[in-house]
């Protein structure tokens, strides 16, 4: 072999396994009696799951592969179809933090994936305990009959990962399963 494709093939075997991890997987969350709820994420973000206290669909908890700079939580829920109304959730959970925010005025955002328009809001927590996170960024997706409300934890700077979180949202989507109650 040559050095030349001796010194191509170790690259190659060297970048393999890093490209693999750059990619995005798909997570899934069954919600009860109505299909799931599927996102795909980048592989590298620790992922796990959460009891709802209503027993309704697991919340899905993504990490950063190492630290704590953020953490997204995310719970699917199925809701009849006059109550899928977005920008109306985003402004309820928007005006349970009314006075907890360092700002007064807090605009609710759109975007709109592929699939799923999403309504989201940024705000500061006024009064964070020691080592919450005191940014966050929530808001509501509809993806097909779900509305999937999220909540992006971090500390201040610059996050790329919002947008990474948006676009995943906006792309996610609503699998049926065979037997699921759709109204």
């Amino acid at each position: 072999m040559s050095p030349k494709v001796a010194l191509t093939s170790s690259l190659v075997a060297l970048l393999l396994p890093a490209l693999a991890l750059a990619g995005d997987t798909k997570r899934s969350v069954v919600v009860p009696e109505h299909g799931a709820f599927e996102i795909a994420l980048p592989s590298t973000w620790r992922y796990s799951t959460e009891s709802t206290p209503q027993g309704g669909a697991e919340t899905l908890r993504l990490d950063p592969a190492k630290g704590n700079r953020f953490v997204l939580l995310a719970t699917p829920a199925w809701v009849p179809v006059a109550e899928r109304d977005g920008r109306d959730k985003a402004m309820w959970m928007r005006v349970r933090l009314h006075g907890q925010t360092v700002e007064q005025d807090i605009p609710i955002e759109e975007f709109q994936g592929t699939r799923n328009k999403v309504f989201w809001f940024k705000a500061t927590n006024r009064a964070p305990s020691g080592g919450e996170h005191p940014a966050m960024v929530q808001g509501v997706a509809i993806v097909g009959e779900l509305v999937v409300g999220f909540t992006l934890l971090y500390y201040p700077g610059d996050l790329p990962e919002r947008d990474v979180v948006l676009k995943a949202l906006g792309d996610a989507q609503h699998l049926q399963q065979a037997g699921a109650k759709t109204l």
